[in-house]
């Protein structure tokens, strides 16, 4: 029996999943010195725009009460949390799932039915955000 080096590859990491990086969202890793977030963690996702060209996108996203990701059919609200100049998505984060966090039970949002996404956006210059009021 042959098996082709990318077939090895995918039964390797199907067989044993502790030795891949489980990512649920597809984008190129891109280095960073993001802080860590309790609940949270920083994803990157590909975008393309209208002519073809590929982008990753950076980004924190909430975790639920068993510290995975949201499946789909759990997620009833979605908030999203632009960062101001201090480029610090980490703590918009932090104290937007604050916030979240004094939600009494029972009462409609929490961790395991809100998804919080905190984008990053790390090179807008200020001449740019005067001259096209960003």
């Amino acid at each position: 029996m042959h098996l082709s080096l990318q077939a090895l590859v995918l039964a390797v990491i199907f067989l044993f999943p502790f030795l891949s990086s489980a990512q649920q969202f597809v984008g190129a890793y891109i280095p960073n010195s993001l802080p860590t977030v309790l609940n949270a963690n920083i994803t990157f996702f590909n975008l393309r725009d209208a002519k073809g060209n590929k982008a990753t996108f950076t980004n924190y996203l909430s975790l639920n009460t068993s510290g995975k990701y949201l499946p789909g059919a759990a997620i009833k609200r979605l908030v999203i949390v632009i960062h101001g100049l201090g480029r610090d998505p980490g703590t918009y984060m932090a104290q937007t799932l604050s916030a979240l966090s004094q939600v009494p039970a029972g009462l409609g949002p929490s961790l395991d039915n809100t998804q919080i996404l905190c984008p990053y956006f790390p090179n807008v210059s200020l001449s740019y955000i005067t001259n096209n009021r960003y």
